[in-house]
């Protein structure tokens, strides 16, 4: 609904603008056939102008990229997963309401216009038909006749075609037939049922009127017989509109009409007023279309020249045959060589050296394509293809992420120590190919690996530039003004990359975190200190909802932190008041439980409860036992079997054992993750709801450590959502299929991974 609003807003404007110049200029005067095509065309203009878009292309000396502004934010997030969206029942938003009740207007114009042709239709179903040559002839008692409607003149058996006024009036209807001032008046009609809201629209609706009857006067009465013309038409008593969509001769405006018949043309005034309308509607449509597109250009003082590889993949067989695809007589192996070819030509930038693995139609070969990469020590490789989407395609060539048209980004799954500086070329790749043509939003992995992506000695990215089997996608690719279009979006993404280098987190060996280190308090200085700010006016410090000194909060041991929320400004103030003025600080604690409650049940009946002692840290129990033996209340001696409803959770690893914070290869999850968290956590999004939970985003970010035996353990909320719907994730995630472990140095480890899950609920 927001974006037809944005649209409609435009559509008013621009016909607001058309309208305004004819009123003032072209209202009123005698080139009647000039001013029903400006109306027409005002209509046209207004509907189409909003949706068309031409760049005009700006360059600048220096672009914020987003894509390195999000890499930026998530560097320090190490180990988080792809976000898991719950989506709760959708009821029927305001949006929807609004758009319902607009269809709902729009219906009724239609009707309106449905019953409007029913009663011509039955007029004509009811009446004998004569034809006078082309037209045909329908004489009737009818309410609003005479009136015309496409070849047809329904005439009033009370007026007699052999008077002269009968006469004139015939010639006046025969004028409204040939100049088709039917399909005018229908297809504003149809544009209002759409666009009734359009206040412009419905004024253009009547000055079109008014000039087809401008029309039939003046070329009914020719040179002669305007006084008797005029006479009639002050005379005529007969009854007002039939509707909207037919040409009746009796009508109001008999003022404008008499005006219009004696009125003098002056020739100058006429067309300067028609060269003007030319300009106006010129201005108007670049105003809408017309949209400044800002290209950076960097110039970034390196201290080292950097060296791209280009690699133009396949290549021609030593038989003869393409290695690419090919469809349709288009060869991917000629189109990926030309874009090549074009990414080092258009580079302007001295310090930018661009190599090519293959400069002639011969195939070569993968690992060569690499031995190029290691020989010019490459800083960047970047790998051109085009797809295809196979009838029967091999398990793991393509992503779960793949679609079958539109440009793809792959990057490595092997998790080399160039990754993040990969993944952060594809998201510049994507963000600049998305400009000129549909690309996959997400950077794709394949379970099979790509060489010259998982045995590059720099950052590497493979670029699908469509699908050949894509009728749409061919068609772009294959036209040499769109190949280099792709290209200086390349090299626009490479210098981004390259200008922004020094702001891009360099490889990192992988470290372990100890054990202890399992909270979000920063640790800093001597061991066991918190980081917080020593300042003369120190926030608000609130532990567990409790307020608490700044001396107090100091002493807290770190390990017993679970989070820590900052609240500045106004929205301290509006949940604390006064005494936040400096900001305030929310500590939550773990909860540390050594029993746990549980209840004996024999067949079905209470008959005792008790705690179970548990080592605080290492297991916790939440549920009811139930027993098949026996009690004796005398020596509270059990003797039988317990079944646990919930099985003890091990939310802990040993002491002795660490946890890596960065691995070689991040531990992953089974293909039905998303789809357990989505199953699993469905339900507790209604009971949020009917707790009272408003309509809305919400995010937890849930930490755990995935263990060398692939279970979790550890799981802890970064941040509440309220709701319970944060506890509901750590206890979802806490009963989750296994993972398969992270490696390090070929070895399963323990490793922190943190899952994002958004809870969307939508209006009830």
């Amino acid at each position: 609904m927001i974006a037809f609003s944005y649209y409609l807003i435009k559509v008013i404007i621009c016909s607001g603008v058309l309208f305004f110049y004819y009123y003032l200029a072209l209202r009123n005067k005698l080139f009647h056939q000039w001013n029903r095509f400006y109306l027409l065309l005002s209509v046209i203009i207004s509907l189409i102008a909003p949706l068309i878009q031409i760049s005009i292309l700006s360059y600048t000396s220096e672009e914020t990229n987003k894509a390195v502004q999000i890499l930026q934010v998530f560097q320090s997030a190490d180990g988080y997963l792809e976000e898991v969206t719950i989506r709760g029942s959708q009821g029927i938003s305001t949006d929807q309401w609004l758009m319902m009740t607009y269809l709902l207007i729009s219906a009724v114009f239609f009707i309106y216009l449905l019953l409007a042709l029913t009663r011509i239709i039955s007029i004509i179903k009811s009446h004998s038909i004569q034809w006078v040559e082309t037209i045909k002839f329908v004489n009737s008692k009818a309410k609003g006749t005479p009136f015309s409607f496409f070849n047809f003149i329904f005439w009033n058996e009370e007026i007699s075609l052999h008077t002269e006024t009968g006469q004139q009036i015939f010639r006046h209807e025969l004028v409204h037939v040939k100049e088709k001032h039917t399909l005018d008046k229908l297809f504003v009609q149809l544009i209002l049922v759409i666009f009734w809201c359009n206040p412009f629209f419905w004024l253009i609706r009547r000055e079109l009127r008014l000039i087809h009857e401008f029309i039939a006067d003046k070329k009914a009465v020719g040179e002669h017989g305007t006084a008797a013309l005029a006479t009639m038409i002050l005379s005529a008593t007969y009854p007002s509109h039939f509707n909207s969509i037919t040409n009746q001769f009796f009508q109001t405006s008999i003022k404008r009409r008499l005006a219009m018949l004696t009125k003098n043309r002056n020739p100058r005034i006429s067309y300067l007023g028609r060269l003007l309308a030319l300009s106006i509607i010129v201005s108007t449509v670049l105003a809408f279309t017309l949209r400044t597109k800002n290209i950076a250009v960097h110039n970034a003082n390196l201290e080292k020249q950097i060296t791209v590889v280009i690699d133009a993949g396949h290549g021609i067989m030593p038989n003869g045959k393409p290695n690419g695809v090919a469809v349709g007589g288009v060869s991917e192996d000629d189109i990926v060589l030309a874009i090549s070819k074009k990414i080092k030509e258009l580079n302007s930038n001295n310090e930018l050296k661009i190599i090519l693995t293959r400069t002639s139609d011969n195939v070569v070969d993968l690992h060569k394509r690499v031995d190029i990469a290691k020989e010019n020590n490459a800083d960047l490789f970047v790998s051109l293809h085009i797809d295809a989407a196979p009838q029967n395609q091999e398990a793991g060539m393509t992503s779960d992420k793949s679609l079958t048209n539109g440009f793809g980004i792959y990057v490595s799954n092997k998790q080399p120590v160039y990754q993040q500086q990969s993944e952060l070329l594809g998201s510049i790749l994507q963000q600049e190919l998305n400009s000129v043509y549909p690309t996959n939003p997400y950077l794709l992995k394949r379970n099979v690996g790509i060489w010259v992506l998982d045995q590059n000695v720099c950052p590497s990215v493979l670029v699908e530039c469509g699908f050949l089997t894509d009728e749409k996608d061919r068609e772009f690719i294959k036209k040499e003004s769109n190949q280099n279009l792709v290209a200086q979006k390349i090299l626009q993404a490479i210098n981004t990359y390259v200008a922004n280098s020094a702001k891009i987190q360099k490889p990192v060996d992988t470290v372990p975190q100890k054990q202890t280190a399992n909270s979000n308090v920063n640790v800093s200085g001597e061991p066991g200190k918190t980081s917080v700010s020593t300042s003369e006016n120190p926030p608000l410090f609130m532990v567990d909802g409790k307020e608490m000194s700044k001396a107090e909060a100091y002493k807290i041991d770190p390990s017993s932190i679970e989070s820590i929320n900052v609240l500045k400004n106004k929205t301290a103030t509006d949940k604390y008041g006064k005494k936040a003025a400096n900001g305030a600080v929310e500590i939550k604690l773990k909860q540390k439980e050594s029993n746990a409650d549980i209840t004996f049940k024999q067949n079905g009946s209470t008959i005792g409860a008790g705690q179970i002692s548990l080592d605080p840290g290492s297991n916790s129990f939440h549920g009811t036992i139930t027993t098949t033996g026996q009690i004796t209340p005398s020596t509270n001696s059990f003797n039988g079997t317990i079944t646990l409803t919930n099985n003890i959770q091990t939310d802990s690893i040993p002491k002795y054992e660490t946890v890596f914070q960065k691995v070689e290869v991040e531990s992953t999850y089974a293909h039905e993750w998303p789809q357990f968290l989505q199953k699993n956590l469905h339900p507790f999004i209604e009971q949020a709801v009917a707790k009272g939970m408003k309509q809305g985003t919400y995010t937890a970010n849930v930490k755990f450590i995935v263990k060398k035996d692939g279970s979790v353990a550890n799981v802890q909320a970064l941040n509440d959502v309220g709701y319970g719907l944060s506890e509901a994730a750590i206890q979802t995630v806490q009963t989750g299929p296994k993972w398969k472990p992270a490696l390090q140095n070929g070895k399963p480890v323990n490793s922190y991974r943190t899952q994002p899950i958004t809870f969307t609920i939508g209006q009830q």
